[in-house]
């Protein structure tokens, strides 16, 4: 096949597929799509919030956060409440929950820890509520190796 029909080959099978077009000797370019017969296209300005008042904010909003952090196949989501003040952690290998739980004034550590395919892990996650931040400790364990994390997850 020569240099000329490959591109236009692969141009009628591309462009089929995802509305790109493959000039002879040139660049792919991208054709403009067009709105469906009877669909309007959305617009920002038409949307109405009447219900939420304008200047209207709950400061309570500033007492929580979320937010994950991942090592390798290790992710931990973490929930922040400064109004209690305590911390939620949920633990995940390859995408699988292997735990969690909550960590307070009374309470500031947690140790997690599972294996899934030939992957182990433990993770223990301390908060210093004096001190405004949570370290973790994290070993891992691998089919090619191990490996181990330490540090501040965050602070506050």
């Amino acid at each position: 096949m020569s240099e000329p029909t490959r591109r236009q080959a692969l141009a009628a099978t591309v462009g089929g597929a995802v509305g790109v077009t493959l000039a002879t000797g040139g660049p792919a370019t991208a054709e403009e799509e067009k709105p469906k017969k009877g669909r309007e296209p959305f617009k920002f300005d038409t949307v109405k919030l009447a219900h939420i008042k304008a200047n209207s904010f709950d400061p309570k909003s500033l007492a929580f956060f979320n937010n994950s952090i991942s090592f390798g196949p290790v992710k931990i989501e973490y929930q922040l409440d400064l109004s209690i003040p305590q911390i939620t952690f949920s633990v995940y290998l390859l995408g699988t929950r292997i735990g969690g739980g909550t960590v307070n004034t009374t309470n500031p550590s947690i140790t997690v820890g599972g294996s899934i395919d030939g992957f182990k892990v433990e993770a223990k996650l301390t908060a210093d509520f004096d001190g405004k931040k949570v370290t973790y400790d994290i070993s891992l364990e691998t089919p090619l190796g191990g490996k181990h994390y330490s540090g501040t997850l965050f602070s506050w």
